[in-house]
């Protein structure tokens, strides 16, 4: 009953790669680099048609619904989320930001387009109602 050490489970080896880490980090990646200089890749939303959401949620810790809703919202995708993915696609912050910017840029005309239609819509609808009774 003396003092017994309790091992304290598997102790990793340095040698070990962490899931996450940049060794172990999808090759896709580095293909968005690639895109931008060549000027493929104009808005943040585009990232996601060469590398899949799953990944990008899988390295960044979050859900891939918490990622499919910032992406349909437009704005509500946190910095550090974005800061995250531009150190994976090996990107500057200003690159990132640039690439955010057109992409809520274009969710807001998008908004716009849609509002215009509608008001459209009703305004075609404010005319005389004729009903079978007022004839």
């Amino acid at each position: 009953m003396g003092n017994k050490r309790v091992p304290k489970g598997r102790q990793k080896s340095p040698k070990e790669k962490r899931p996450g880490s940049k060794s172990e980090r999808d090759t896709r990646y580095k293909l968005i680099q690639a895109l931008l200089r060549n000027g493929q890749i104009h808005s943040f939303d585009q990232v996601f048609d060469y590398v899949p959401i799953t990944v990008v949620s899988a390295d960044l810790h979050v859900k891939a619904s918490t990622l499919h809703k910032y992406l349909a919202d437009g704005v509500s995708i946190k910095i550090k989320h974005i800061l995250a993915i531009s150190e994976f696609c090996e990107l500057s912050e200003w690159e990132i930001i640039r690439l955010v910017v057109g992409f809520v840029r274009r969710k807001e005309a998008e908004k716009r387009v849609r509002v215009e239609k509608v008001d459209a819509v009703v305004e075609r609808m404010k005319g005389p109602i004729i009903s079978p009774r007022n004839k």
